[in-house]
């Protein structure tokens, strides 16, 4: 796949491509391996050079991002997502980056949430189908009235309880801005 360069970057940093010696390799969009070559003066961040070529890296909560020689014979180096606002890539390096969707932290609760909240749904349909006739003769409805009804409560009821039980994951701290 050939990186695809941007025509011309402008910023209070001035970056533009092919105007310095630091090189960063961008896979910006999660879900695809298009990869961006964006190139600045030396003693750029990597940051300065992501949000120079338009990249709106902070609206990602993951991501990764190594440092390599540019003949890439040498063992990569892994970059904290925490410092990419200051490190500063020498020139003769390769700096790589690949963005993710959501960051991993304290994903345990979502996942038993969205396990649970399967579990609920099904549940639903099948104690909809079950116990219809009995509420639609209670309530003197059609049984598929009552089979709406149970289908309709049981989500709502069930999600309130799994929102009691499994609380929401906290909120991100929010990134400072630089003067």
């Amino acid at each position: 796949m050939q990186p695809q360069e941007s025509a011309c970057l402008t910023s209070p940093a001035a970056l533009t491509i092919g105007a310095g010696p630091i090189v960063l390799d961008a896979i910006a969009n999660p879900f695809s391996n298009e990869i961006v070559t964006v190139r600045g003066p030396e003693g750029s961040t990597i940051a300065e050079l992501l949000e120079a070529a338009g990249i709106k890296w902070r609206r990602y909560r993951g991501g990764v991002c190594w440092i390599e020689d540019d003949a890439r014979r040498a063992e990569p180096v892994a970059i904290p997502r925490a410092v990419w606002h200051r490190v500063r890539p020498k020139a003769g390096t390769v700096t790589t980056v690949k963005l993710m969707p959501g960051g991993g932290q304290g994903g345990g609760k979502q996942i038993l949430q969205i396990v649970l909240s399967i579990a609920v749904m099904v549940a639903a349909v099948a104690l909809g189908q079950v116990y219809a006739p009995a509420l639609g003769g209670l309530l003197n409805v059609s049984t598929s009235t009552a089979a709406v009804l149970i289908t309709t409560a049981v989500p709502i009821v069930g999600k309130l309880i799994l929102s009691a039980v499994t609380p929401p994951p906290a909120a991100l701290p929010q990134i400072e801005a630089r003067a």
